[in-house]
């Protein structure tokens, strides 16, 4: 295709968005101009036909869509950074118990509550949130789907109180040992924690 027998060639952007071609050219010969791979014209004979790309369109909402993402991670970041754990440790059980618990302390810096959700980790088969409670002078524990970390406060995990059940143990779990334990929160998402496996309760 030649380009050739005009003279000059101006563009510009509406409020639209849509490009404005505009030839000034001689004769019936057949040009064509790209613009930025977006847009692109016809000038046959000094009229003007301007070729509007879909792909322009489907590019914003792309970008958009990116955005809004980086946004959302932005936040969930965020999050995470109100939140600290510390202080997590287990009990080393009786040979003849194939469940362990998890204590620990989840402190909240920020201004919104978030919510433990659960916890993962190899040591375990089944892990759950339970609550230890006292009816009709026996011990009994309940399972719960999640324990609130309140804003500007402290989430507790303790004996006789909220734990993290570790239920059917892969294997025995020794003090000394320690074990990496994932727990998973509304807001904060997934944060890593080691966990201390002790002989007894640490004093104090």
């Amino acid at each position: 295709m030649m380009f050739t027998r005009f003279e000059s060639c101006s563009f510009g952007f509406s409020g639209s968005g849509e490009s404005a071609c505009r030839w000034a050219g001689k004769g019936d010969r057949l040009a064509r101009v790209s613009i930025s791979g977006l847009k692109w014209c016809l000038a046959v004979g000094g009229i003007s036909l301007v070729f509007i790309d879909s792909q322009h369109e489907a590019m914003m909402k792309s970008k958009n869509a990116l955005l809004g993402l980086g946004l959302a991670l932005l936040g969930i970041e965020a999050g995470a950074h109100d939140l600290s754990v510390s202080s997590a440790w287990s009990l080393s059980p009786p040979p003849s118990s194939s469940n362990g618990a998890v204590y620990l302390v989840v402190e909240n810096s920020g201004p919104k509550a978030d919510m433990l959700m659960g916890a993962e980790a190899d040591v375990a088969r089944k892990i759950e949130l339970h609550a230890t409670s006292h009816e009709d002078g026996q011990m009994k524990m309940h399972h719960h789907h999640s324990f609130e970390v309140p804003a500007d406060g402290s989430l507790e995990l303790a004996p006789g109180a909220l734990h993290i059940m570790l239920m059917g143990l892969v294997e025995p779990l020794e003090a000394g040992q320690s074990f990496d334990l994932k727990l998973m929160f509304m807001h904060a998402g997934e944060m890593s924690v080691e966990v201390e496996v002790l002989e007894s309760p640490p004093s104090g």
